[in-house]
């Protein structure tokens, strides 16, 4: 698999190919043990330790522990970089990011290793032996849904790279550099868009294939919901309407899903991380010191007990908080206004998407699991999809999304929408309820939209006013990391960029 540069890709990659780190059966640990390859998948409960040891990607906070949820908000138009803030992400939020930014790395670095584990695992699951005692069927039916489990965490790591470092053109050269079984050659030209697209589509729909009812009730695993629901992801990015509507059906047809429509529960799905109706996915804490590794709160809210007030490092734009109507649930739920330490004028509009989770505050407050794929992004998934298909089941899927948030919606608003306002509303309406998930850069990038941000006070220092962002920028594409080009010499670097 491509690495960051030889030292790590040798600590990665031999670490993966001819050793292969074990954890124990806690999702969140982790490696901290080396053993062969050739041990590891001696049996079925090696192969479980292997397994484990790829999900603890959700764990780093270069990935879904922080970055990946932060930076898509912060580098748009739904967060506000602090006057104050310690100069986290600066170059994200200023546009000025470059092939030597730290976080163009970290990330490359999260899930290349984690993209090699799983090739590792897929290579050699079929080969565990049934050991003496153990049931044959039993054993086979395990790989059989492990591999499922895999091919599906595979997509999803392949597809949140590309999201980032690629266009969404099946036209366009310039996919990933990756590969599908274990290596230690480290030289990798980039595959096309198209090809990178095939990838994540076929093991999407042999994890489809091979799941089964395996986790089917659960949200800390992969199961068939949470394949449906990446795929309804996959193929409206791009713009393969009646597939992103199919695979939407796949949870949206089925009567345990659906929407909170009061704010007690709402308020659980993000200060309980509970709502088997709303989450599908997100990545488990069974012990209370497993939740620092998901510490939102502490850059959003920090306001511990000893210092009561706020002092955030981001906060929401004022337009954008007040663009929620006060009859919405989600405002008070996703907003607090408050006056903050750092800023004596004013209260400011601090998110509380992620409030702290009261059963983890006794290890660390403001921890909250990220909730990676939910039933309202696979409903907004099919509103946008059929804006194409059939206007009048967008309308008629608009008027559910806010009938559920906002008591007492008048639906016949949506009635009356012409096509140019309704595809501006079903857009609003995403960046609102998805919003601090992850999601809005990605959104304006597929779209073709840029944005604006203007100075709004001076809570926000003037550099970070960068005015408009057009959608031809070319940072809407990250940069390949200067290291990994440094010992990749085939991997060519995304237009505009200056190594």
């Amino acid at each position: 698999m491509i690495a960051i540069n030889k030292k790590i890709f040798l600590a990665a990659a031999l670490g993966a190919t001819m050793l292969m780190s074990a954890c124990n059966k806690k999702l969140d640990q982790l490696p901290n043990t080396s053993v062969s390859t050739d041990e590891i998948y001696t049996s079925i409960a090696g192969a479980e330790i292997a397994y484990n040891g790829v999900y603890s990607t959700f764990y780093k906070a270069e990935y879904y522990a922080r970055a990946y949820v932060v930076i898509p908000d912060l580098a748009a138009d739904n967060m506000i970089l602090s006057a104050w803030a310690n100069n986290v992400y600066n170059e994200i939020h200023r546009w000025t990011i470059h092939s030597g930014t730290y976080e163009t790395g970290n990330l490359w670095g999260t899930i290349y290793p984690a993209l090699h584990r799983c090739n590792v695992f897929l290579a050699n699951i079929d080969k565990v032996p049934v050991l003496s005692g153990e049931n044959a069927e039993t054993v086979g039916a395990r790989k059989k849904t492990l591999k499922a489990h895999i091919q599906a965490l595979r997509a999803m790591f392949m597809f949140d790279a590309l999201r980032i470092y690629c266009k969404y053109d099946l036209n366009d050269p310039l996919g990933l550099p990756f590969v599908t079984a274990p290596t230690t050659e480290i030289m990798h030209k980039r595959k096309s868009v198209q090809e990178t697209y095939n990838q994540i589509v076929q093991d999407l729909n042999d994890a489809a294939a091979n799941i089964g009812e395996d986790n089917a009730t659960g949200m800390t695993r992969v199961n068939k919901y949470f394949i449906a629901a990446l795929q309804s992801r996959v193929y409206l990015y791009f713009k393969k309407w009646d597939l992103a509507i199919a695979a939407a059906d796949k949870v949206m047809s089925v009567a345990s899903f659906g929407y909170e429509t009061t704010g007690a529960n709402l308020l659980k799905v993000w200060r309980d991380d509970n709502s088997t109706k709303e989450i599908i996915f997100r990545p488990a804490i069974t012990e209370i010191n497993e939740a620092k590794y998901f510490s939102y709160g502490v850059w959003l809210i920090s306001d511990d007990v000893a210092r009561n007030k706020p002092n955030p490092d981001f906060i929401a734009p004022k337009a954008f908080a007040e663009s929620f109507s006060t009859a919405d649930l989600r405002r008070a739920i996703y907003f607090r206004k408050d006056s903050v330490r750092n800023y004596k004028k004013d209260s400011l509009y601090v998110i509380n998407k992620y409030p702290g989770n009261p059963a983890y505050a006794s290890w660390q407050e403001k921890c909250n699991a990220p909730k990676i794929l939910r039933y309202a992004e696979v409903a907004l998934n099919k509103m946008e999809a059929a804006y194409y298909v059939d206007k009048s089941v967008s309308k008629t899927l608009l008027k559910a999304l806010r009938a559920a948030r906002i008591p007492g919606y008048d639906g016949t608003i949506v009635d009356a929408y012409d096509d140019v306002t309704l595809l501006n509303q079903i857009r609003e309406e995403r960046r609102k309820e998805l919003a601090y998930e992850g999601h809005r850069f990605f959104d304006l990038k597929r779209w073709g939209l840029g944005f604006t941000r203007n100075r709004e006070g001076d809570y926000q220092a003037a550099e970070n006013a960068i005015g408009e962002i057009k959608p031809d920028n070319y940072r809407f594409q990250w940069p390949i990391p200067q290291a990994e080009r440094e010992s990749n010499k085939l991997c060519d670097q995304n237009p505009g960029y200056a190594n």
